[in-house]
């Protein structure tokens, strides 16, 4: 699986979603400025259900109930997934970014979905190791690891080292 995340605003919004399901994308993580309109919004919830791609917002409840979209990602220091859980319940997909295994360690009763590794590495054995800490502490949260460009080769080992998914 490999994300698109997206930072988008009213004069770029369609043109960059669309230029993602272009490039196969099947996952998008939407970063929203405060700009974009309600029909703006309509229309990339509208394509990502008529393409089938899972769509999820950082950081807004309010925006995800605005786009009824599958999701919700959560940066640093904004808001704890057990509150989005308490508010939203057990359906819409929760991701929490994260620099450490024992930052995942202790989500594990928080009902994520998954986390997304931060900052990017290209060190494998990196990705190994925290794989490795997560999986022994018997954490069953999907790993998701950044990348800064789309190369198989890095694609394929940074998936081998445990990791379960990636985002661009």
């Amino acid at each position: 699986m490999i994300q698109y995340r997206l930072s988008i605003n009213e004069q770029n919004a369609l043109q960059a979603v669309e230029s993602a399901v272009n490039l196969g994308a099947k996952w998008l993580q939407l970063d929203i400025a405060d700009d974009i309109t309600e029909n703006t919004i309509n229309a990339i919830s509208g394509l990502c259900k008529e393409k089938e791609i899972i769509m999820v917002v950082e950081n807004s409840i309010d925006r995800l109930k605005q786009s009824h979209c599958h999701g919700i990602h959560i940066l640093p220091g904004t808001i704890h997934p057990k509150l989005v859980r308490d508010e939203l319940g057990a359906e819409p997909i929760v991701g929490v970014t994260v620099k450490t295994p024992q930052e995942v360690i202790a989500l594990r009763r928080a009902d994520v979905d998954y986390v997304q590794i931060e900052p990017v590495q290209d060190n494998i054995e990196y990705y190994r190791d925290f794989a490795k800490t997560v999986h022994e502490a018997n954490v069953d949260i999907r790993l998701v690891a950044g990348i800064e460009e789309l190369n198989n080769e890095l694609i394929n080992q940074i998936l081998d080292s445990g990791i379960d998914g990636l985002v661009y």
